[in-house]
């Protein structure tokens, strides 16, 4: 058996639309392309700030807000 072996790339929104590539998949090895590796980083933040939000939002949940207005009939 020779060199060459098959070849498949995983692209951003497809091949055929002049995507990048993401990662190098061979017979016997799976790369981590460097667009792929950036695209990887942007993700890890995203995931990140996705999770501080909604954490920013559950602790303003945790303390009831506002004014409170009530009313009661004159004789109490």
């Amino acid at each position: 058996m020779g060199g060459g072996g098959l070849s498949a790339g995983f692209y951003l929104n497809g091949p055929d639309e002049g995507a990048a590539a993401l990662l190098n998949r061979t017979s016997r090895s799976l790369s981590l392309m460097e667009t792929g590796r950036q695209f990887h980083q942007h993700c890890v933040v995203l995931v990140a700030e996705s999770k501080a939000t909604k954490d920013f939002v559950d602790q303003t949940r945790a303390k009831p807000q506002g004014t409170l207005r009530m009313s009661c009939p004159w004789p109490y």
